[in-house]
């Protein structure tokens, strides 16, 4: 990152409009966030099951379920898209966004409701092919 960094801030002094100084500075910074962010953003999104339960990314934001706090999965329409809820047995509804899935909610539902009434069957959640397998071969 501070290569990275550096040949930016040598850059924008050659082409930079304010000359060097405060011009230069805060091009660099900008150029350097604008790329950490879309870095980030880009890493940090998707759904995944594991043998604890359930974990999901929005904007670099991790939240998580673990499966003896998960009660009820639906699918239902909320602002204008269709987004997987997840309900704690104690109360509450996790909301997951559309943008966060990356596949059909009511797919993602099902191999949810599989994993989480089947515990015995978690260890293939370490392939995650073979899981959707599973789940929709035995739903």
């Amino acid at each position: 990152m501070a290569i990275l960094a550096r040949l930016l801030a040598e850059t924008a002094a050659e082409v930079s409009p304010f000359g060097g100084g405060w011009g230069t500075i805060l091009t660099v910074l900008g150029s350097v966030g604008l790329i950490s962010r879309l870095i980030r953003r880009s890493n940090l999104s998707g759904v995944e099951l594991n043998h604890s339960g359930v974990r999901w990314w929005l904007n670099g934001n991790e939240s998580s379920i673990e499966w003896n706090e998960l009660g009820d999965v639906s699918v239902g329409p909320k602002k204008r898209s269709i987004r997987l809820f997840l309900e704690k047995k104690g109360g509450g509804i996790l909301d997951v966004e559309p943008s966060t899935l990356g596949s059909d909610p009511h797919l993602i539902a099902t191999v949810i409701c599989y994993f989480r009434d089947h515990p015995e069957e978690r260890d293939v959640l370490d392939d995650p092919v073979a899981a959707v397998g599973r789940a929709l071969e035995l739903s």
